[in-house]
């Protein structure tokens, strides 16, 4: 196995030098890449076909283009998971994380 390794290109293996740097590089260029398709606007340049994948996403879901932030949806979706079958929301201390998202302070 280690004969395999070694066969390997130097930039391919864990212990290449630029491997950590690359991988970081690429997982960027794909979270900007969905943050863009995330956007308002982000149905592409081509009008025809920003047109067509408008269409599409109302069919599927009508309010797909809300007018509230995506951090407001987020923050709702939050909420609505912490509300007790009763309908009450528990006491939620400043800094306490839920999902990913921490309470601000006071």
């Amino acid at each position: 196995m280690l004969d395999a390794v070694r066969a390997m290109p130097k930039a391919d293996r864990l212990d290449s030098k630029t491997y950590v740097t690359d991988y970081h590089r690429a997982v960027a260029a794909y979270q900007d890449q969905l943050a863009e398709q995330r956007k308002k606007r982000g149905l592409g340049k081509d009008p025809e076909r920003a047109a067509r994948r408008a269409e599409q996403l109302t069919v599927i879901d009508e309010d797909w283009t809300c007018p509230w932030p995506l951090n407001w949806q987020r923050h709702y979706r939050v909420l609505g998971a912490l509300v007790d079958a009763d309908g009450t929301l528990p006491d939620i201390a400043p800094g306490i994380t839920f999902d990913g998202t921490t309470s601000a302070p006071g």
